[in-house]
């Protein structure tokens, strides 16, 4: 009888549960489009729902995405954007909205209400010992000049990457410990009104400067190094406007990404993926 009993409840777990097949991981099982589903963990349903994969202990990480300190999938309708690399959630300022992104939503900002999120300061963003930023930026426009990501604010200006006013071409510069010197680069390439964009930004501390890659072309490095070293003052990080604010955004950014390492142009070039784009954790 007990053994009639442990197969019948063997059977029913099995009607209950249905593994993934082989090949596959239970993440990689999540449809695009979801609803909760009892058989996910419960620390999983909001990511479930959302589309948004922090739960990835059973999911395949790209080997690209090694020195990721910080992700923001930034499919939040309003709000916090939570982080899901590290521990540095975003606030809402002025309420950044959402809109259709290149993977799934996106953070939407409008200029007119100086809407932006922001971090607290942290020595998590300070470029010292290498940093490489990405955004996917689609603007609305090309009028004036729009921040991307920023560290600058009456407590103290550290870098800021944004889209030049005409142009929409990248331009991107961070302060000297000395507070006068900088190394600066504007990219060749711009990004186009109604068009998704792959922005890279990163310090190298090897030569001490600036360097950007627009989408998959070539990168550029600032012709001036920094005499000693990259500012760290007490700033907050920003995205879609500086932490005065200045420069607000008008459009659309996108699955952020923030490496504690320069990374290589093999992973650009994957995060690029021809043009379809690659997203934590895959």
């Amino acid at each position: 009888m007990r053994r009639l009993l442990g197969v019948t409840i063997l059977a029913l777990a099995a009607l209950l549960w249905v593994g993934a097949p082989e090949g596959q991981t239970q993440a990689q099982m999540i449809p695009s489009s979801a609803t909760p589903d009892p058989r996910i963990p419960t620390p999983c349903q909001e990511a479930y729902t959302t589309h948004i994969p922090p739960c990835v202990s059973g999911a395949s990480v790209w080997s690209g995405w090694t020195g990721l300190a910080h992700y923001w999938y930034l499919q939040e309708a309003a709000g916090v954007r939570d982080d899901a690399a590290g521990a540095n959630d975003l606030t809402d300022n002025n309420t950044v909205t959402s809109g259709a992104g290149k993977n799934g939503d996106a953070a939407s900002f409008a200029k007119l209400n100086t809407e932006y999120l922001s971090s607290a300061d942290s020595a998590a963003f300070y470029l010292t010992g290498g940093k490489t930023f990405v955004f996917w930026v689609y603007p609305l426009d090309a009028v004036d000049n729009r921040a991307i990501f920023a560290e600058q604010s009456g407590a103290g200006n550290n870098y800021i990457a944004y889209l030049v006013a005409g142009t929409n071409r990248v331009d991107t510069y961070t302060y000297d410990t000395d507070g006068v010197s900088f190394s600066e680069i504007q990219s060749a390439a711009a990004c186009t009104a109604g068009q998704w964009c792959l922005v890279f930004v990163w310090y190298d501390p090897a030569d001490k400067k600036m360097h950007i890659q627009i989408n998959n072309n070539a990168p550029e490095a600032a012709p001036a190094a920094l005499p000693h070293g990259p500012r760290e003052t007490n700033p907050p990080f920003t995205i879609g406007a500086t932490g005065t604010p200045g420069f607000p955004h008008e459009g659309l950014i996108d699955e952020g990404a923030v490496f504690s390492v320069v990374i290589t142009s093999d992973v650009r070039a994957g995060i690029w993926a021809a043009g379809a784009g690659r997203y934590y954790p895959n």
